[in-house]
């Protein structure tokens, strides 16, 4: 009878104690669910993610102890109070295998890193999220029997914690603007009397409007192709070519436009616009094309 009488006592005591315990978790669970959280909005997502992990260790897993734990982290995190991640290597997590603890402990440094750096504020809800479903896994791997819920825990951190950091990642060097196209070459030409390598009244507007139109580009490269018709010798009409290519290179010179800028051809008689037999005149050969690119 007397030990009987023993388990009874023993049997009660423990009833009791955890009564207690659910007591204890149910006053704070309650006023962390009624409290109106102050401060920081991502301390208000923290107590609402601690209250609802509270009530999961109770309802499902029956785990008083930690319920009360994560409900008294989620009230003063309502109060606006600094509430840190759970760190593995401490005595009460003592049951946590060498095995998981290394992940663990490099897992609480990148959540760390990502709040420091802002995530608190960039990201407040996903960073609440990462620091209770960290806290969560290191329970599970403590307790060592819920292989489903070690998972989750460590899923759902892994997940709140990438979205973080995206917050956190630099935004994207806006694109280059792509080079603008190069303008179309623009062509002139300028008309020479016959056997003469003079600007007319008519050759000097030409050559005036093609230099506005460098001037409008605001830099370009010239080409100057000289040309005689070919009335005359070839070796003649070559050199006149090349005094008519020079004369046009003057004008433009003489109005602005930097000789380095500008290269000189002469073909004589050898490019005709219009074909024709040797020794004949054609007033559409003896030219000057200025081509500005």
């Amino acid at each position: 009878m007397r030990g009987l009488r023993l388990i009874a006592v023993a049997t009660a005591t423990m009833f009791l104690g955890a009564c207690a315990g659910m007591l204890v978790d149910d006053e704070r669970r309650s006023d962390l669910a009624k409290l109106k959280p102050s401060g920081t909005t991502f301390n208000s997502y923290l107590a609402q993610e601690y209250l609802e992990l509270s009530t999961y260790e109770e309802k499902v897993e029956f785990d008083w102890q930690d319920a009360d734990r994560w409900a008294k982290k989620g009230l003063d995190a309502a109060a606006n109070k600094a509430v840190l991640p759970e760190t593995p290597g401490q005595p009460e997590w003592g049951g946590v295998p060498e095995s998981a603890r290394g992940p663990l402990m490099q897992a609480r440094q990148r959540l760390m890193a990502a709040l420091d750096r802002g995530g608190r504020d960039k990201a407040p809800k996903a960073a609440a999220r990462a620091q209770v479903m960290y806290d969560c896994w290191v329970e599970e791997e403590e307790e060592q029997w819920q292989k489903a819920r070690i998972a989750y825990c460590k899923g759902e951190f892994e997940k709140a914690l990438a979205e973080v950091e995206r917050a956190l990642a630099p935004a994207p060097a806006p694109a280059a603007a792509p080079a603008p196209a190069p303008a179309a070459a623009a062509n002139f030409i300028v008309y020479f009397d016959f056997n003469s390598d003079k600007l007319n009244p008519a050759a000097l507007k030409v050559v005036d409007d093609a230099v506005a139109e460098f001037k409008r580009r605001g830099r370009a490269s010239v080409t100057l192709a000289g040309h005689a018709d070919k009335s005359g010798s070839s070796a003649y009409n070559q050199r006149l070519s090349k005094r008519r290519a020079d004369a046009v290179l003057s004008a433009m010179v003489a109005r602005g436009v930097p000789a380095n800028v500008v290269t000189e051809q002469a073909f004589g008689e050898d490019r005709p616009a219009v074909p024709t037999a040797d020794g004949v005149k054609e007033a559409r050969n003896r030219r000057v094309e200025i081509t500005l690119r």
